[in-house]
């Protein structure tokens, strides 16, 4: 019975913590063989361990395998994945409200769907906590939507620190109210009648914020460790001849079905063919700078930038 009960804490030490388990085991063992007996069953654990190791270190490394991350990035590292309906829970879900967001089936496939009514709201999950992710390594973070219906969709992602819009159908990918105006445009794109991915190429900072982006010296106290937040957002309304006017009126809500975030092992090959004009021909060279982000560098008034050099970020 002794001899049972000492197998089984070995089992489950083997699929929990095999450290902590073999003192947990020794303890049993000490009471229950004599030292012959004692050398005879440690040696099997031992091998019971080997075992593991053995079998469970593939699998790891499997999880880690070149994946297709569709056009244009090819093939690249799935460092994780979030899939709606299945492991939501385990990458930190969370609403903006509970119960502001709905579980639907779209084109056959769970999805989580933000409906285009009241005020703002977002769902958010964490992703590559535990992950062995690197600053300054390039990542590219992919969203899963459904082309069923116009939508307005934005992105948020606190890891590169920026937030994105796109939109489906006849639905407008930005505000149509702002600090100026940015004259948005509604145009009958055709729908695809299936799920399909939006893509971001980004280079992770050394830290960032979670829910709430700050400024100061308490600010971006998350690191790549922890993993970093993405939540989809909904637009919600603004203030027009005493009305409140829906930022995207043609919009059927806010909507995902996977988040996946790769690993670019070599930005190199990521290099975009260039089709200049002729000899001759004038060049420009264009640029973009984020507005009010300035906070990701600026380290005046104590604050916690993004990064420490701030010419990586530029």
């Amino acid at each position: 019975m002794h001899q049972n009960h000492s197998k089984l804490l070995v089992f489950i030490g083997i699929f929990t913590s095999a450290p902590y388990r073999l003192c947990l085991t020794w303890s049993t063992m000490t009471q229950s063989y004599s030292q012959k007996e004692l050398g005879v069953v440690l040696f099997k654990n031992m091998i019971w361990i080997f075992i593991y190791l053995f079998m469970c270190c593939p699998v790891a490394a499997q999880e880690r395998a070149l994946v297709d991350a569709g056009e244009p990035f090819g093939m690249l590292t799935l460092v994780d994945e979030v899939i709606i309906g299945d492991n939501e829970e385990a990458h930190e879900f969370v609403e903006s409200e509970p119960g502001v967001s709905e579980l639907q089936d779209i084109l056959g496939v769970p999805t989580r769907v933000l409906p285009n009514v009241g005020g703002a709201r977002f769902v958010g999950y964490r992703l590559g906590a535990g992950q062995g992710l690197v600053a300054g390594q390039a990542y590219v973070l992919s969203v899963d939507y459904p082309e069923d219906a116009s939508r307005t969709v934005f992105v948020v992602n606190r890891g590169g620190e920026y937030a994105r819009g796109f939109s489906t159908g006849a639905a407008v990918g930005d505000a149509m109210q702002n600090y100026t105006y940015n004259n948005p445009e509604s145009i009958q794109y055709p729908l695809a009648g299936e799920h399909r991915s939006w893509k971001t190429l980004f280079f992770l900072h050394e830290h960032f914020n979670g829910q709430f982006q700050q400024n100061g010296p308490t600010a971006r106290s998350e690191t790549p460790d922890d993993g970093f937040m993405v939540y989809i957002a909904q637009q919600g309304t603004w203030p027009q001849d005493q009305a409140q006017q829906r930022q995207a009126p043609l919009s059927h809500g806010a909507a995902v079905s996977r988040i996946r975030l790769f690993a670019v092992p070599d930005v190199d090959n990521l290099t975009a063919t260039i089709n200049y004009p002729p000899e001759g021909l004038p060049r420009r060279h264009l640029f973009w700078r984020e507005e009010m982000s300035d906070g990701a560098v600026s380290v005046s008034g104590d604050n916690q930038a993004a990064v420490t050099n701030e010419i990586d970020w530029l």
